[in-house]
């Protein structure tokens, strides 16, 4: 990294010669390499400088304090770190990132309403529940009436229709058949009723999921920081 250099001050030369006798760099390794920079030279470092205040201050506790604005007073400023150049962000990248925003604004959108579309998820099952079991109930009503009232019409037709005794087995073929038939015409329209019923619900989840779906594709082409860093850097 650039660093700020700067020309040699008396007062720096002071700390120096303080920082030689009072004989810290044959103790400290970091003393005596800093008085091996400071030695003979037309130019320093901040960064040195900093280290010279420190060093000056923790062993010659007696001489003047040594401050860097001290040391650095009548000191010329001979070179400094070239400004870095702001770099214009890629409208791909950008754009990319927006995308990621909103995706994360939906996801944290949808965690603050979970709890309340939980329970009405919840409460919408529980009535379709109760509603299907109403509608087998009625259906199943409904058939026993159908076939035992089309029974009794067969049985009362054939017997009356053919003069039929007491002991003669037609009537009850004619109620058994009059039976079968409404057994069968009823379990025809329940599939014709349970198919419109599934197809009409199969439709209102497809509107329930689509946004859901959408959001989440969102979420997977754009949650990728790293790839779209390592793409546009």
């Amino acid at each position: 990294m650039p660093e700020v250099i700067l020309s040699p001050t008396p007062a720096m030369a002071r700390a120096v010669q303080a920082l030689h006798d009072s004989g810290a760099a044959a103790a400290d390794s970091d003393v005596a390499a800093l008085l091996t920079r400071f030695r003979d030279v037309a130019q320093v470092t901040l960064t040195d400088v900093r280290a010279l205040s420190a060093h000056a201050r923790t062993h010659t506790p007696a001489a003047p304090a040594a401050w860097v604005h001290d040391l650095v007073q009548g000191s010329t400023l001979l070179s400094v770190p070239a400004r870095r150049v702001a770099r214009l962000r890629d409208p791909a990248l950008t754009k990319r990132l927006e995308k990621l925003e909103v995706a994360r604004q939906n996801e944290e959108y949808v965690r603050m309403v979970r709890d309340i579309t939980s329970k009405d998820v919840a409460k919408e099952h529980a009535s379709s529940e109760i509603a299907t079991f109403k509608a087998s109930m009625g259906v199943g009503v409904n058939l026993l009436v159908s076939v035992a009232t089309m029974f009794t019409a067969g049985w009362f037709c054939t017997k009356n229709g053919l003069g039929a005794g007491p002991t003669d087995v037609l009537p009850i073929i004619g109620g058994l058949a009059a039976a079968a038939a409404t057994l069968l015409l009823e379990t025809w329209l329940f599939v014709i009723r349970t198919a419109r019923v599934d197809k009409h619900a199969d439709k209102r989840d497809t509107k329930r999921t689509k946004p859901l779906k959408r959001n989440q594709q969102e979420q997977s082409d754009y949650s990728d920081l790293s790839r779209i860093h390592d793409h546009y850097d």
